[in-house]
Order: structure tokens, then C-alpha cells, then sequence
């Protein structure tokens, strides 16, 4: 016959209490491929972009958005004005 013991400083020595089970992992952001993230990140940009018209604030939520966001914002470069300074500034870019 079993007993109920209230306080397991009360328990015999020879009962050895069973541990609780470990809770499952939680889902971050880091178990979501940058595939999905990009995705996600296309469909904000489609749909926010309307209403709140800058997208890219959201540049820090995480690597993918910050890769997403800047391949989108620097997709074209644009020399308005091509003197010394800024061919020198290009040639320590190489």
C-alpha cells in the first residue's frame, strides 16, 4: 500500500523521486530557415509598404530581414556626380 507523502524530505531514502519531464524546445527565429524568412519578408514588404510606407525599419528583426532589406534598398546605384574624391573612394572599395 502506498502513501502519500506531503514534503519529499519526508520520503524514505529507498523511494528516489522521479525528475518532471523536461519541457519541449521552444521555436525561436534561429529554427526558421532564411528561405521562409525571405518569404516573409516579400509578402510584409507587399503589404505593408501601402499603409505604412517605410519597410525598412523593420531591417532590425534579424540577419535575414537585414540581408532582404539591403539587397531591396541598394538594388541600383546611381553616380550622380563622378569627380576625383569619388573615383578614389570607389578604387579603396575594390
Amino acid at each position: 500500500m502506498r502513501t502519500r507523502v506531503e514534503n519529499p524530505r519526508d520520503m524514505p531514502s529507498s523511494i528516489i523521486p522521479v525528475p518532471p519531464s523536461p519541457a519541449p524546445p521552444r521555436i525561436t527565429g534561429n529554427d526558421i530557415p532564411d528561405d521562409i524568412w525571405r518569404i516573409i519578408a516579400g509578402y510584409l514588404e507587399d503589404s505593408l509598404y501601402p499603409f505604412f510606407g517605410d519597410f525598412h525599419t523593420l531591417i532590425s528583426v534579424n540577419r535575414s530581414f537585414f540581408h532582404y532589406i539591403l539587397v531591396a534598398k541598394y538594388r541600383e546605384v546611381r553616380w550622380v556626380k563622378l569627380d576625383r574624391q569619388f573615383v578614389r573612394l570607389l578604387k579603396r572599395l575594390q
